[in-house]
């Protein structure tokens, strides 16, 4: 019942006013019970006595509480919905920046499909716990202490009987908090992979079929989904067992109270009538901020169960950068000085590596497989951070925003192509992104299509072909026009042809930005100025004429 876990607490008070302001609607709000009880107990004595005239102010008060309630019911549920709100997105932006990372690289254990679900699953349970679950389980610390007070000013003997049941209902659960967590674990685990090979089965399907393994990937499907369901039904008796016991010590109490209600009533303990209906009322109220928070239980639990997964995801995550220190270099310059990085500490992937790049030229990044090509570029776009030695682009902190980037595996959005070209510079003209396509030897293909720039693309671009989704993603971070320019086997896909035009594009392109592109075509390496070779982790210049020799 009181699953108040670290890591969800930190995230809630790290916004102490709108938590603070919803804890304090929620409580008035659950207060006003009491004011309520208080009229209600004395309008029934007014009754019993035969003061009938008294009651209608006693009435009139019930309905002024009630409303009163109302408006603070309502303030309380848009003051946890934004407290909930802000949560999520601090979450999902820090979960996002985590989900690049060293080790996930290269981790087998990472999947695709377990990272989609903590950010999405797993984030809006988070912002649940927080918004429904947190108040109330503050609630309880907070108001049933002050309702045990006033019920003692009553009836001492059973302030501490419900005291006692009270406890009972708070503290026997936490008996098998480990198993139950245990449980949480193995039923989160159990979603993750669920859902990590359904997205792997939806993302290979065509291959799939290919090798005849539909019905196999069916059966480990629902193997997986049969997995889920028993840790969910085992969680689930656990919970009904936590219910049980909270419903007994409330139940126990409260027939306590009526027992002593009668008591009263019957004058073997003297009390005036409205005495006796407010203790038997304020008895039932101690016990409504733990029936509120019962009710809360799914709530609080679903965002229990996906710590495990934010935990990982933050485990895996880069330190904060350090500004880089100004060097004195043009604003579209890349420089490594004394480079060392590695994903694991007993083997660097570079070692020592310099260079500087400026524009006015093409340089070429060579090696073999693994060289370590692609830990050069992530460097550069900040989604790695040099173990020692240092980074900067144009003086500052590596960072998408001063670098546009052609994959290898270009990736397009579901969209028109005119969405996914604009998608580096939202403000672009049709004029700029014509001519960005034109640069990129596109644009004559788009006409082509059915509906040219408002041809709807397939989800990763797959109505296009390979040569096509490269020539876009070029045409892309084209019309970004930032400073520095990065590129993965630019012509891999493209024929001879088309790839003599980019080249001659990104010549005119490098005479005002960094270009910098992984390289092992001949023909693509004859229009390089600077050759860059990687090998064992060091990093030497070649001569391009001497380049040419060896390719020829």
């Amino acid at each position: 019942m009181m699953m108040l876990d670290r890591t969800l607490w930190q995230l809630t008070r790290a916004e102490p006013a709108r938590l603070a302001g919803s804890t304090v609607l929620l409580v008035s709000a659950t207060a006003s019970y009491t004011v309520q009880a208080w009229f209600t107990a004395q309008a029934l004595a007014a009754l019993v006595d035969g003061r009938a005239a008294d009651t209608v102010g006693f009435l009139a008060g019930i309905v002024a509480t009630a409303l009163v309630r109302l408006v603070l019911g309502q303030g309380h549920a848009r003051s946890a919905s934004a407290l909930g709100m802000a949560v999520r997105r601090r979450l999902r932006a820090e979960l996002v920046g985590a989900a690049i990372n060293r080790r996930g690289l290269h981790d087998t254990a990472d999947r695709t499909g377990i990272a989609r679900l903590t950010l999405t699953d797993g984030v809006d349970g988070v912002e649940v716990y927080v918004s429904k679950y947190v108040g109330h389980l503050l609630q309880v610390l907070i108001l049933c202490p002050v309702l045990l007070v006033a019920v003692a000013s009553l009836n001492a003997p059973l302030a501490a009987v419900l005291a006692g049941c009270l406890s009972f209902a708070v503290l026997a659960p936490r008996l098998w908090d480990r198993l139950l967590k245990r449980r949480g674990v193995a039923r989160w685990n159990g979603y993750e992979h669920l859902a990590a090979d359904f997205l792997e089965s939806l993302q290979g399907m065509k291959t799939l079929r290919l090798l005849g393994a539909v019905d196999r990937t069916r059966t480990r499907l629902n193997g997986r989904s049969d997995e889920l369901h028993r840790a969910t039904v085992a969680t689930m008796r656990a919970s009904l067992v936590d219910t049980a016991l909270v419903d007994l010590a409330i139940q126990t109490g409260l027939v306590c109270a009526a027992a002593a209600a009668v008591l009263a009533a019957t004058g073997v303990i003297p009390a005036p009538s409205a005495e006796v209906y407010l203790l038997l009322l304020l008895s039932s109220e101690v016990f409504r901020p733990l029936r509120e928070l019962s009710r809360q239980w799914h709530a609080g639990y679903l965002g229990l169960s996906a710590v495990a997964g934010i935990n990982a995801l933050r485990a895996g995550a880069e330190p904060a950068p350090r500004p880089a220190a100004s060097t004195g270099q043009p604003v579209n310059s890349v420089r490594f000085e004394s480079v060392w990085f590695g994903y694991l500490p007993s083997a660097p992937v570079l070692r020592a590596v310099s260079f500087v790049l400026s524009p006015g030229q093409i340089t070429a990044l060579t090696g073999a497989s693994g060289a370590g090509k692609s830990t050069v570029l992530d460097l550069i776009l900040g989604f790695l951070t040099a173990d020692s030695g240092s980074v900067s682009v144009g003086g500052y902190t590596p960072g998408t925003g001063l670098v546009s980037v052609v994959s290898q595996q270009s990736y397009l959005f579901s969209g028109t192509v005119r969405d996914n070209i604009l998608s580096g510079n939202p403000g672009a003209t049709d004029a700029a992104v014509q001519a960005a396509a034109r640069a990129a030897g596109i644009h004559t293909e788009i006409l082509a299509l059915a509906d040219g720039y408002d041809t709807l693309l397939a989800e990763a671009g797959q109505s296009l072909s390979g040569g096509q989704r490269q020539r876009v993603s070029v045409a892309r971070a084209l019309l970004a026009d930032r400073p520095v320019l990065l590129l993965d086997e630019p012509t891999s896909a493209l024929n001879d042809s088309l790839a003599h035009d980019l080249m001659h594009t990104l010549r005119a392109v490098a005479q005002t930005k960094v270009v910098l592109m992984i390289a092992h075509r001949t023909e693509t390496l004859a229009f390089a100025d600077r050759i860059l070779h990687l090998q064992h982790g060091s990093l030497t210049e070649q001569s391009v004429a001497a380049r040419a020799v060896a390719g020829a």
